[in-house]
């Protein structure tokens, strides 16, 4: 893999979590993104708070439903942009997440860490966020205008990332976070229009408030390492944004699709794993969706994060049909057609009881599942391959959490 970034670039990056590189972008490129940001703020589905463009102190945000945008694409898939993060990453890099923003005169600086060690600065590690819960990812921030002090600098604390550690727990990655007060003092990024800022996934950082009478406004991506999967479940995209945006002949939105109709999870202990028969066949936990935690239809007329997170609902289905408490999931895959996929995880126990339920159960070693398969007795027919994915040991997996669950940990922790 070609480097585009320096040796000293990667180095400051490696030390600090967080290295500038000035003015990549042209004047022309900056106007070109900016207006693409502009006029996809001023569209009435992009209200914020029912605030429509340009309302005071408000800020907007252009989500991935966008992200064909002729500017917001072009950043998306620029080579310095998908170039830079691979090197940092090390490895080949897909698009987790695009977010544009717009924070008009009097919008508020960053919110505080969901932890509530901070009243501003936090770090983007969650267990409950598409993004966020991959356990190797990056931001790339490409400001639109000067963030000097009176519009709301962005600000970073140097070497903060090494506070938070990872340790491998079985099959999947397990995150301890740090607080506030295990970091050194932010500092101010000096970003300025045509920058571009790669920051490590565990760097605190906030972003002052908009203290001018104009709009503050760029955008920041987070590209994840290919084999490290958000954990919570990843954002889907449209089927035309998963052609189109591209980078060196291949899509930089693997997750594409409309409807998730239902989940599963793949439950195992002691490298056996659960198998349920409801007389269609043996298949994994789980079922059809009605719902995702807030009681919404998992559908594209839903807010792109509603077609991510199903840990809650599925726990919820679980409990009910089998008895078993599942604390956390990790994501595996979607399976189907785009537009009726079904959403599956895995989940790794300690120790379960056996599960209370009127169907048919059956522990069974990763040979008895291909032996099932191979006879056509299973009920999916996504069993085997989602099993080969669970026990690929070269996927970095972290735990994902429901919403209502990491709400409680901050509830629990501030």
């Amino acid at each position: 893999m070609t480097s585009l970034l320096t040796p000293d670039q990667i180095d400051h990056y490696r030390e600090q979590g967080y290295v500038v590189l000035r003015q990549v972008l042209t004047r022309d490129e900056t106007e070109s993104i900016g207006e693409a940001i502009q006029e996809s703020v001023q569209r009435t589905d992009l209200e914020t708070r029912k605030k429509v463009y340009p309302t005071p102190e408000t800020t907007y945000h252009v989500d991935g439903r966008y992200i064909q945008e002729p500017g917001l694409r072009y950043i998306a898939t620029h080579p310095m942009m998908v170039g830079g993060a691979e090197t940092l990453l090390r490895t080949s890099a897909v698009l987790s997440a695009s977010v544009a923003y717009l924070k008009t005169p009097g919008a508020k600086g960053t919110n505080p860490d969901y932890e509530g060690s901070h009243p501003s600065a936090h770090q983007d590690y969650k267990t409950y966020q598409q993004a966020g819960s991959s356990v190797n990812w990056l931001f790339a921030i490409a400001p639109m205008v000067d963030l000097v002090e009176e519009i709301g600098p962005l600000s970073v604390s140097p070497g903060s990332f090494k506070c938070t550690h990872k340790r491998r727990d079985g099959r999947v990655w397990r995150v301890e976070r740090s607080r506030a007060d295990d970091i050194a003092p932010l500092q101010d990024a000096q970003l300025r229009r045509g920058d571009i800022l790669f920051m490590n996934m565990f760097t605190w950082h906030q972003a002052g408030p908009n203290r001018t009478d104009r709009d503050r406004y760029g955008i920041y991506y987070k590209y994840r390492a290919e084999n490290a999967p958000a954990a919570s479940g990843p954002e889907l995209y449209s089927e035309e944004a998963h052609q189109s945006v591209t980078y060196d002949g291949r899509s930089m939105l693997p997750h594409f699709g409309d409807r998730l109709h239902s989940g599963r999870v793949l439950f195992e202990h002691d490298h056996r794993f659960l198998l349920q028969n409801s007389g269609e066949g043996w298949g994994f936990l789980g079922g059809e969706f009605t719902g995702n935690d807030s009681g919404s239809p998992l559908s594209k007329a839903a807010a792109p994060n509603d077609l991510s997170n199903c840990i809650g609902q599925l726990q919820d289905q679980c409990d009910r049909d089998t008895g078993l408490e599942i604390p956390w999931m990790s994501y595996l895959s979607d399976f189907g057609e785009p537009g009726s996929l079904c959403r599956v995880y895995a989940h790794q126990a300690k120790a379960v009881p056996e599960p209370r339920s009127s169907l048919q159960n059956r522990w069974c070693t990763a040979n008895e599942v291909e032996q099932l398969g191979a006879q056509g007795a299973l009920r999916d027919g996504f069993e085997t391959q989602a099993l080969e994915m669970w026990l690929d040991s070269g996927v970095d997996r972290g735990i994902g959490e429901a919403g209502r669950a990491a709400a409680s940990k901050s509830r629990g922790k501030a």
